[in-house]
């Protein structure tokens, strides 16, 4: 399912044809890939409970591994979870974060291009930035 955005609709991530899920992190994977708007941990277990998914710890679990593997970011300033929506799996550092304070929907951007129109942008105005984004 698309998420759609003021930056136009965006599609989560496919998984890689290589990583096998377990039935818990497919089920939370499922909840995130299809909502349109980072959910908590609890706004999840609260969606997937009854489906084999009872406790807190095994939403948690799920979400672990689904953030080692790069389809699953955490949003720590609002402390929830969203799905991937770059191509290829890659660490959270490697995004940044638009998130609208209306509707709670979150927009993923890759860092180092961002940072790179920044630092241009900041240089134009003959700021000096702390980092090179080259």
């Amino acid at each position: 399912m698309a998420k759609k955005s003021s930056f136009g609709t965006v599609p989560a991530r496919t998984l890689p044809s290589d990583v096998r899920l377990s039935a818990n992190q497919h089920l939370v994977w499922k909840q995130l890939k299809n909502a349109n708007a980072p959910l908590s941990a609890y706004q999840i277990l609260k969606k997937v409970n009854g489906k084999g998914i009872s406790a807190p710890q095994q939403v948690y679990r799920a979400l672990e591994r689904l953030i080692e593997i790069g389809v699953v970011h955490r949003l720590e300033s609002v402390s929830r979870y969203v799905a991937c929506t770059q191509k290829a799996p890659h660490p959270y550092q490697d995004s940044l974060f638009a998130i609208c304070n209306h509707c709670g929907r979150a927009f993923e951007f890759k860092a180092k291009k961002a940072l790179k129109q920044i630092h241009n942008k900041a240089f134009e105005q003959d700021f000096t930035t702390g980092q090179d984004p080259y």
